[in-house]
């Protein structure tokens, strides 16, 4: 059992070293991945627009939308569980650092809600569409 699982875990690892991932200039697309982006937004909700942004780790953030009612709101993202910034843990810098650059690319910044709106700290639960291509 022991060599099935050294050899498993070998061919994993030849794997990765020869299949790397590929990315160019840092931009997620469908052609960079060679494969088709699944996720779509919800049909029978509406995107708002965002106008600017302030980051403030991995999965959350303020943003200023496009919109009278409640125009500024502090958003938690949906589906990610990013370190805060107050933890002794690695990563919390690259993982803040990767949303703000992926948002300061984007042309089109798009929020969705999707079920419960808010959560106990009373920050919005939105799902983060740059692009038209989910976040998350």
């Amino acid at each position: 059992m022991k060599n099935k699982v050294k050899v498993l875990l070998l061919i994993i690892l030849l794997f990765s070293v020869t299949s790397p991932t590929i990315v160019v200039d840092d931009l997620v697309t469908q052609a960079s991945f060679d494969y088709k982006i699944l996720a779509q937004p919800s049909v029978d909700t509406t995107l708002l627009t965002v106008k600017d942004f302030q980051v403030y780790d991995g999965d959350t953030a303020d943003f200023i939308l496009d919109r009278s009612k409640e125009p500024s709101i502090k958003a938690r993202f949906l589906l990610i569980d990013a370190p805060e910034m107050n933890q002794d843990v690695p990563y919390k810098i690259e993982a803040r650092d990767r949303v703000i650059a992926l948002l300061e690319q984007a042309e089109l910044i798009q929020i969705e809600y999707e079920g419960k709106t808010k959560d106990r700290y009373n920050r919005d639960l939105v799902h983060v569409w740059v692009d038209g291509i989910l976040l998350q």
